[in-house]
């Protein structure tokens, strides 16, 4: 099940944020504010220091895995970054951001 979709401009400015699920604990904007803009700067920091190259042709993090959730990133080609938190038993969140920026 997806949990959040946020999209970050390109300069790590969080510009849209969606809950899909009542079950996360909700968070302030503010909290959302900070996620992004870290994310962001994560993203900055990986494609300095990463020696290979995406399939979806930029550099950086991709998928993010943990004990209990996936973070899937997508990055257009305008900067503009599309970002889903989802449980670890979601299929085809790639798809799903690419969907959604087409969708914008």
């Amino acid at each position: 099940m997806i949990q959040t979709l946020f999209v970050v401009n390109k300069a790590g400015g969080l510009t849209f944020v969606r809950r899909f699920s009542n079950d996360t604990h909700a968070l302030t904007q503010n909290d959302y504010l900070h996620l992004a803009s870290t994310f962001h700067g994560m993203q900055l920091l990986v494609k300095e220091l990463s020696p290979e190259h995406s399939n979806y042709g930029f550099e950086g993090i991709e998928v993010l895995e943990t004990a209990s959730y996936v973070l899937q990133a997508f990055h257009s080609m305008t900067g503009v970054e599309f970002i889903v938190t989802a449980d670890l038993k979601t299929e085809r969140l790639a798809e799903f951001l690419v969907r959604e920026h087409r969708g914008l």
